[in-house]
């Protein structure tokens, strides 16, 4: 086989792509120079067939494939292709006795087992001075998917089209049908019209309908769960009776029809023809009894015994052959018969085995009726069936394996020796890296002699960061066990000069299968990559056009003007180069494209040319290309620029792809859209389709109609801020934020709009996630809720004005109550500071702390039905006298119980004097019967009466008056309401004012 530098001698002076020659010789090695470097570099997998065989292939095409260079240079093309696709390649090859190019579809077999599709071009070469076909592969893998994906969405509109092989049908929770798809009527030979006044006992027999009934009883159970799945279903199979008396197997998937309640109202259902699946199961089962007889046919023994008692129940041909009994004598046997004495405890180890595992491999001798003894290679898998477990399995005879490991092992020594002659470098490691065996090269390579390299570890001869990347290979090749090929790292040799090394590691074992190190070979490519730098330096041209190149490749001066074009741009146009090199750039592309272009590069061209030299042209640009025969192509194009030594820009390099089958396709989708778009176009609620970045694809005639405006272009034209309000503007952008970060926003929502004509219009929005022209986009739905906001703020705004006239009653009332006791002056409204301050350290409910303050604003007002004499006597009351001072609650209940409020301001004053244990008055409530705005007013009245002063005492003091309330907790007053006060007075320094 050829060396690697061979290959690229031969292909270099043998490979001709035309039979025509340039007169200069000198001319044409620079030709096939340039083109070799092209072609070592292209995206497209290059290789040459001749005999069946691969006698060339790029470097593209051993990374799609997955083998090396090396590997494929001589195997056998039908190695790359499935065996469906062999005869193909035959007739192919057969045929292709032209120069003219065949392109085909087929598929690629890679190393590590997976499947590629490819597309191939195809051509007659002389090769060596004998015909060979030189082939291009490109992996279209991506695009087979993506027109999968196409494929996938045009039949959804489809099926919204009614176009459907499946049927859709909708019954009540009665089981009479409400609705039938078009499609059923194929399906069963009943119209919708036919399905619709018919009940589902009618298409199924009593049996399936007796089942229908048991799950449905089934699913109102689980309806009666608080934690069901709206969203479950069922699939079921069952025969359906067709209109005909016929009877289909069909598969259905069922789930509830909910209202906006989510209460079940009715079933959906999906329904499928099954008979062909069906059928196809018992032709399956038919098909594994021929699959039976398959198995006398094999050459390898196979058997199958029970593994209980050992008795065979199965075996092949090969099997009775190899072991020399006849079928009658295979029955009476069992596993250790055929055994000889000394394997058969061994035998007994291999059937426990089975207890833990479903597959067992053993080598073991076996012994014939004859008395011959064959080492074998026995793997049995457990299967278990009706409950019994059997070993299936099959016997290899490893007798020529066996003889040729011992020559192996005789041979070692000879093959060590001559690794010490062989150019490559060969050496060996220990687990942590050093070396325990190196031939000669290796020391070469190295400048060190054997004895300095002995022991030496990969961190002494490397620096940090080429140690960090072997023990990262090493590990993982420890790990994985799979070998490392083409592994390229930096040595620094004894003399201190570095070296670059490429070579393959693989693991070291002994002879009992352990890991004891790792062995690898290597070469030293030091003068290889220095080439390749100068190469870098001098050809970067050439080296960024191989690297870029995709389909169609050209090049141009700064000012438009193209230098160069690939054979492909010839191709596709129709011009030769000299022709292209003399069209202007507007009869090139069409007038569209042409201002497309123009524009891209007015916009581009100066940011790239003020850019550092890494800068790239990520932007791709559709242009539509004028051939030489007047039909038009859609081309995919990208830019970049191309450097001289210094990174200055000398030049431009485009890129192309042809589209044409995605602009075909794009137009069916577009056409397969009117219809849906129409609909949306019709809705009576605004519909816009926006994009991640809130552009708008599409706005149907009412959001228009919303924002005042005459077309979707002055819409899209509007910015965003001008479109809303300040506030819906920056609820906007929050939630903006949010999808950019990945997060879920709100999917209902409600904002105020700006009109065209300058009036602002009040919106309810929905929106959610949909697939458009193939790409995740929002679907937005408005509803104008203007008339409704309004009338919700007029009636806010009477809420407030009735608020405002109940506060200034109650401050009437309250300064009413004051006047009549001027000892009490203050007292209601300290009474009311504190309350409010306990209800919201307590975090109770905006509302309920506005009634807090307004009761305990006018809480004692029953006692200007009280004497003043009594109110103001300096001394302690007489029971009479204090039994008149008791009734201030319920006097305080009687003047403001005609009061309209919002809140229940008597009954609060009512029960301000109640008491936990009932011992307070005028009612005698107990515990949560009384209100809890009273039972917190009740320990604000005690805490600030008990520190002020009164006619008939001093002030007790803040100190006292919280022992009190903490002492009664739960008892007198309120254990929570407690709670809340003295942590205002302990940790929150609340002061009484």
């Amino acid at each position: 086989m050829k060396k690697k530098g061979d290959q690229v001698k031969d292909v270099k002076e043998s490979a001709t792509l035309s039979n025509s020659s340039n007169p200069s010789e000198n001319n044409r090695q620079a030709t096939d120079e340039k083109y070799f470097n092209l072609i070592e570099n292209l995206t497209d997998a290059i290789s040459i067939v001749q005999d069946q065989e691969i006698k060339y292939a790029n470097k593209r095409m051993a990374q799609l494939s997955g083998y090396t260079v090396e590997e494929l240079t001589g195997m056998s093309i039908y190695k790359l292709v499935p065996s469906e696709f062999a005869s193909n390649l035959d007739e192919r090859l057969a045929q292709n006795e032209t120069s003219i190019p065949d392109i085909f579809n087929t598929q690629m077999m890679c190393k590590d087992g997976s499947i590629k599709e490819t597309q191939n071009t195809s051509r007659t070469i002389q090769y060596e001075g004998r015909p060979a076909i030189v082939a291009t592969t490109r992996d279209i893998t991506g695009q087979k998917q993506t027109e999968e994906s196409l494929r996938a969405s045009d039949e959804r509109y489809r099926l919204l089209a009614d176009n459907v092989t499946d049927a859709i049908f909708i019954i009540d929770m009665d089981m009479h049908y409400t609705y039938v798809s078009p499609s059923a009527y194929h399906l069963t030979g009943y119209t919708p019209g036919e399905l619709v006044i018919m009940n589902v006992q009618q298409v199924v027999d009593a049996k399936t309908l007796n089942w229908f009934g048991e799950m449905f009883a089934e699913e109102l159970e689980i309806e009666k769960r608080p934690d069901k799945d709206l969203k479950r279903s069922r699939a079921l199979e069952y025969q359906h009776i067709c209109k005909d008396g016929s009877r289909i197997w069909v598969e259905t998937k069922i789930t509830f029809l909910r209202n906006e309640n989510n209460e079940a109202i009715g079933i959906v259902g999906v329904v499928r023809d099954i008979s062909d699946r069906k059928k196809a199961q018992e032709t399956a089962l038919s098909e594994y009894n021929f699959s039976r007889s398959v198995l006398d046919s094999l050459m390898i023994p196979f058997f199958m015994f029970e593994l209980e008692t050992g008795s065979f129940c199965r075996w092949n041909n090969a099997f009775r052959l190899t072991s020399g009994y006849s079928d009658e004598e295979i029955r009476t046997m069992r596993p250790r018969d055929f055994i000889p004495e000394s394997g058969r405890e061994k035998l007994l180890k291999l059937a426990e085995e089975f207890k833990d595992k479903d597959h067992v491999s053993v080598e073991i001798n076996l012994v014939s009726k004859q008395g011959k003894i064959t080492p074998c290679l026995l793997s049995g898998n457990l299967l278990v069936h009706d409950g019994k477990q059997y070993v299936v399995g099959i016997g290899i005879d490893i007798t020529e394996r066996i003889m040729a490991e011992t020559l192996l092992c005789q041979s070692e020594e000879r093959y060590r020796t001559i690794m010490e002659d062989i150019n490559e470098g060969y050496f060996e490691l220990d687990l942590a890296g050093n070396f325990t065996f190196v031939n000669n090269a290796t020391c070469r390579d190295m400048g060190y002699s054997r004895e300095e390299l002995i022991g030496l570890n990969n961190r002494q001869y490397t620096d940090q960061e080429t140690s960090r990347k072997l023990f990262n290979a090493f590990n993982k090749l420890y790990k994985t066990g799979e070998p490392i090929k083409n592994l390229h790292w930096q040595i620094i040799k004894k003399d201190g000069t570095i070296g670059y090394t490429q070579g393959s590691i693989s693991l070291h074992k002994d002879e009992k299968d352990n890991i004891i190190g790792f062995r690898g070979i290597a070469h030293d490519v030091t003068e290889n990559k220095l080439a390749e730098k100068k190469l870098s330096e001098n050809e970067e041209k050439y080296r960024l056009l191989a690297d870029h190149m995709k389909d169609q490749v050209w090049m141009m001066d700064l000012n438009l003007n193209v230098s160069y074009v690939s054979p492909s741009v010839e191709k596709l146009l129709g011009y030769s180069f000299e022709e292209l090199r003399a069209l202007p750039l507007d009869k090139l592309i069409t007038e569209k494209s042409y201002r497309d272009a123009m524009d891209f590069f007015a916009e581009e061209m100066p940011k790239a040319l003020a850019a550092p030299p890494g800068y790239v042209l990520t932007r791709t640009l559709e242009l539509e290309f004028c051939c030489k025969d007047g039909h038009t192509v859609w081309v995919e194009s990208t830019f970049s620029l191309i450097r001289d030594e210094n990174g200055k820009p000398v030049s431009l390099l485009g890129e192309g792809r042809n589209i044409a089958e995605r602009k075909q396709m794009e137009d069916v989708l577009r056409k397969s859209e009117e219809n849906f778009r129409r609909s949306l176009d019709d809705s009576p609620l605004g519909v816009r389709i926006s994009s991640k970045e809130a552009k708008t694809l599409y706005a149907n005639q009412v959001v228009l109609d919303i924002y005042g405006y005459d077309t979707i272009e002055e819409l899209r034209n509007t910015p965003i801020e001008k479109r809303y309000t300040a506030e819906s503007h920056a609820e906007y952008l929050e939630r903006k934020q949010k999808r950019v970060r990945g997060e879920f926003g709100p999917s209902e929502y409600e904002v105020s709009i700006v009109r065209k004509d300058g009036e602002i219009r009040h919106l309810y929005v929905f929106r959610k996630q949909i697939f458009w022209n193939g790409e995740k986009q929002s679907q937005v739905i408005y509803q104008d809720v203007t008339l409704r906001r309004k009338a919700e703020e007029k009636l806010n705004e009477t809420l407030e004005s009735l608020r405002q006239s109940i506060k200034i009653t109650i401050q009437v009332l309250g300064t009413a109550s004051e006047a009549k006791d001027p000892y009490m002056a203050g007292h209601q409204k300290r009474v009311a500071d504190l309350a409010r301050a306990i209800a919201t350290e307590m975090k109770m409910p905006q509302d309920k702390i506005e009634a807090i303050r307004m009761a305990s604003s006018i809480h004692d007002i029953g006692k200007i039905s009280v004497p003043s004499e009594i109110l103001c006597k300096p001394a302690i009351l007489s029971d009479l006298e204090f039994s008149l001072v008791k009734n201030h609650p319920l006097y305080s209940y009687e003047i403001i119980k005609e009061v309209e409020a919002p809140w229940p301001l008597a009954d609060i004053v009512h029960q301000h004097h109640e008491r936990m244990n009932g011992s307070g008055y005028p009612q005698g409530l107990t515990g949560t019967n009384i209100l809890i705005e009273s039972r917190i007013i009740a320990v604000a009245d005690v805490v600030e009466a008990m520190s002020s002063y009164r006619p008939y005492r001093p002030a007790l003091g803040l100190d006292i008056a919280l022992a009190e309330i903490e002492n009664n907790a739960g008892i007198l007053y309120d254990a929570n309401v407690v709670e809340a006060c003295l942590r205002l007075f302990r940790e929150k320094d609340f002061h009484l004012a």
